[in-house]
């Protein structure tokens, strides 16, 4: 996974999860009805987690191959 060094992951899991499974099982109300900023929080904590747990990998990889 280097599209985007996993940011583009982290945006598929946060609509995949946050827009579509949480409200179809109850879990949440539908995503017309949260307030904007928790939207934008949950996606830009997705990106920026995947993200960084992406970019330890590649350096633990690296540092295991050199």
């Amino acid at each position: 996974m280097t599209l985007f060094q996993g940011v583009a992951f982290g945006i598929v899991v946060n609509i995949a999860v946050h827009c579509i499974t949480l409200p179809l099982l109850g879990l949440t109300p539908p995503l017309f009805q949260l307030p904007w900023y928790e939207f934008v929080s949950e996606f830009f904590g997705h990106t920026v987690w995947f993200w960084a747990i992406e970019v330890f990998r590649c350096d633990l990889r690296n540092c295991a191959a050199g």
